[in-house]
């Protein structure tokens, strides 16, 4: 290339891949299986939203994020499906209120 020292070299490359559906990222399978693991996941951390609250209605933000293993933010964003959905309220204010499981 004009302008380039005798040391300088201009690398490119194609990278082809068999269309493996039994890898997570490859084909429209392989996608959806990965999509259906992370709403598994969400549904499973909902649920253990709710046995703790359930255990303990009085349970922080962070005590939750704690034992679940997931960020506040998480818990929070978990938290407010879980209130959409008709499944949780909040009873009184954050500090001395308490959670109430409705189903």
């Amino acid at each position: 290339m004009p302008g380039w020292g005798s040391e300088e070299f201009l690398f490119t490359w194609k990278l082809y891949r068999k269309n493996d559906q039994a890898h997570p990222f490859s084909g429209v399978g392989g996608e959806n299986r990965l999509v259906e693991g992370l709403v598994e996941r969400l549904v499973e951390s909902q649920r253990k939203i709710m046995g703790f609250i359930k255990a303990n209605p009085r349970i922080s933000k962070r005590e939750l994020s704690d034992k679940v293993g997931i960020s506040t933010t998480a818990i929070d964003k978990n938290i407010n499906k879980l209130k959409d959905k008709g499944l949780l309220k909040r009873i009184g204010p954050d500090k001395g209120g308490h959670w109430e499981v409705i189903k």
